[in-house]
C-alpha cells in the first residue's frame, strides 16, 4: 500500500469512526415532508420495515410511505452556513441508511456543512415511473429546507443535494426537474425554488438508456441551468460506469459545469468506510468541490491569514527567475494549496501527502468562473502541484506552519470578540512579521522563541487597548 493510499485509508477510517463519537453533531428530530399522506399514496404498501442484517452493519429500511428529514447541525464554530440533502441508495427497493447517509451527515458536519437525511418513499410504486414518488419527496424536502433556512442558520442559497446509487439518480433527476413541482404545492415550502445549488453524484445508476453511454436517460431534461454538478464512481462498478460517464458528456454538451473522478476499483456501495481502493479519497474530492463552487465559505471577503499567505507565496516565487505570467500561476498554486490545508482538520495528513503532489498525483480542477466564487477565493487551477520541484514542495511544506499563524489569530478572535478592524490588523501585523523573521533560518527552538516574542508584544499591545486578557481567556473556557 502506498503512502498515499495509507494516508487516504486512514483520513476516511477517522471520518467513519466519528460517527460513533457522541457530541460530534447535532441530531435534530425526524421532521415529517408532508403534513397528510404523500402524493399518490393508495396504502397499499405494508408498514414501513427494517431488513434482516446482511452482517455488513448496513440499516435497510423499505416500506417507507412516510418520508421523513433527518437534520445534523455542526457545531456552531464549523458552521459556514452550507447544507446538503442526502439521498441513500437501494435501487429504489429500500434504503441504506446509514452506511449512504447518518454517517455521510457526520462527516458533511466535520467540513461545517449542515446535513438532512432524506428517507424518501420506497419500493418503487406500482404504476409509476421508479423514481417519481422519491422525486415528489425530494422536491418537497427541498422547499421545507429553504423556507426553514434562517431557523437553522443556512444560506438558502448554499443547498445541494448527495446521492448514492439510486440516490445518485435521484439528486440527478433534481437537478434536471426543479421547474415545476411534480405534486400540487400545499404550502409556503413550495414557493422555494427546488434546484440544488450543487449536485454530488456517487455510483450512479439508471443515468443512461441503451446498450451504449451517449444518451442519457428520458426523465434527465438537461439544460445550461443545470446545477454544477460532481460525479464519483469505479470502473469495476457492478452498476456500470457508463453512467457516471454519459451523464458527465450530457452536461458538458450543454456546458454545465461538470467534474468527474473515475477510479479503476473500488466497485459499489462503499459509501465513507474504509478501503484499500483509492476511490476511498472521494470525500476530499467532494470538500474540494464544494469548495470550488463557494459553498463553504459563508463570507466574500478575503481572510487576514490568506493575504499573509499570498504575501508568503510571492517572496518564495520571487527568487524563481520566472515570467511574470508564470510568477502568477506559481503564486496562485501555493497560494491555493496552503488555503486549502488551513481549512481541513488534519494537517499532519496534508503535510505528509504535500510531498506526493506530484507527476503521480496530479488533480485537474476546473477554474471557476462566476463571481460568488471569485469573491470567496476559491479558484482552483489545473494539476496543482504539477510541476513543481522538490525546493518548492519543501518550501510549502515549510509554510504548512502557517496553520499556527491561523490557530493564534483564530484565538484571539474568539478570546475578544469586540476587537476593531484595525486592532485585528494590528494583531496579523504582529503575527506575521514573527513567522517571516522564523523563516529567514536558525534552530525549531529559535523559531519558536521568535513567535513566542511576538505573541508577548500583541498581548501587550491588546493590554495597552484596554483589553483584559486573563479575564477574557477564563471567560472563553468557562
Amino acid at each position: 500500500m502506498t503512502d498515499r493510499f495509507y494516508h487516504s485509508f486512514i483520513i476516511i477510517g477517522l471520518a467513519f469512526t466519528s460517527v460513533l463519537t457522541a457530541g460530534a453533531a447535532e441530531v435534530g428530530d425526524s421532521l415529517s415532508l408532508w403534513p397528510q399522506k404523500a402524493p399518490g399514496e393508495t396504502g397499499a404498501v405494508d408498514d414501513e420495515t427494517r431488513l434482516p442484517d446482511r452482517g455488513d452493519g448496513v440499516l435497510r429500511y423499505t416500506n417507507v410511505s412516510q418520508p421523513t428529514l433527518t437534520l445534523f447541525q455542526p457545531a456552531e464554530e464549523k458552521a459556514t452556513g452550507a447544507a446538503m440533502i442526502i439521498c441513500p441508495g437501494g435501487a429504489y427497493r429500500h434504503l441504506a441508511f446509514n452506511k449512504e447517509g447518518t454517517e455521510v451527515a457526520e462527516w458533511l458536519n466535520t467540513i461545517g456543512v449542515t446535513a438532512f437525511v432524506l428517507k424518501y418513499r420506497v419500493p418503487s410504486r406500482e404504476g409509476r415511473p421508479r423514481w417519481e414518488a422519491a422525486l415528489q419527496d425530494l422536491q418537497r424536502a427541498m422547499g421545507i429546507v429553504r423556507s426553514r433556512a434562517q431557523e437553522w442558520g443556512i444560506d438558502p442559497e448554499r443547498v445541494g443535494v448527495l446521492g448514492f446509487s439510486a440516490g445518485g439518480h435521484l439528486a440527478a433527476a433534481l437537478s434536471t426537474n426543479y421547474q415545476k413541482r411534480t405534486y400540487a404545492p400545499l404550502d409556503v415550502a413550495d414557493q422555494f425554488s427546488c434546484r440544488p445549488s450543487v449536485a454530488v453524484v456517487v455510483y450512479p445508476g439508471y443515468l443512461r438508456q441503451g446498450e451504449g453511454f451517449v444518451d442519457v436517460s428520458a426523465e434527465l431534461a438537461i439544460s445550461a441551468d443545470t446545477p454544477p454538478t460532481l460525479l464519483i464512481q469505479s470502473a469495476d462498478d457492478s452498476v456500470h460506469v457508463e453512467n457516471s460517464v454519459a451523464y458527465y458528456m450530457a452536461l458538458k454538451r450543454a456546458e454545465v459545469p461538470v467534474e468527474m473522478h473515475l477510479y479503476p476499483s473500488g466497485g459499489h456501495g462503499y459509501g465513507l468506510r474504509p478501503t484499500h481502493h483509492d476511490v476511498s479519497s472521494w470525500p476530499d474530492r467532494c470538500r474540494d468541490f464544494l469548495l470550488s463552487r463557494g459553498m463553504l465559505t459563508d463570507s466574500g471577503e478575503t481572510p487576514d491569514y490568506l493575504e499573509a499567505i499570498s504575501k508568503r507565496a510571492e517572496k518564495i516565487v520571487a527568487s524563481l527567475g520566472l515570467s511574470d505570467e508564470e510568477k502568477h500561476e506559481r503564486v496562485h498554486r501555493l497560494v491555493m494549496h496552503q488555503y486549502r490545508w488551513l481549512n481541513r482538520e488534519h494537517a499532519d495528513r496534508d503535510t505528509k501527502m504535500a510531498a506526493a503532489q506530484g507527476d503521480d498525483r496530479k488533480q485537474a480542477y476546473r477554474t471557476a468562473s462566476d463571481d460568488a466564487v471569485k469573491k470567496r477565493h476559491a479558484v482552483y487551477v489545473a494539476s496543482l502541484m504539477d510541476e513543481l520541484t522538490t525546493e518548492q514542495v519543501d518550501m510549502i511544506k515549510d509554510g504548512m506552519t502557517y496553520g499556527v499563524l491561523k490557530l493564534t489569530y483564530d484565538g484571539y478572535l474568539k478570546m475578544l470578540p469586540g476587537l476593531t478592524e484595525e486592532q485585528k490588523r494590528a494583531i496579523m501585523g504582529h503575527l506575521v512579521e514573527a513567522r517571516e523573521i522564523a523563516m529567514d533560518g536558525g534552530s525549531s527552538k529559535e523559531k519558536h522563541g521568535w513567535f513566542g516574542k511576538y505573541k508577548g508584544r500583541i498581548n501587550n499591545y491588546l493590554s495597552k487597548e484596554g483589553y483584559d486578557l486573563k479575564a477574557a481567556s477564563k471567560r472563553l473556557h468557562e
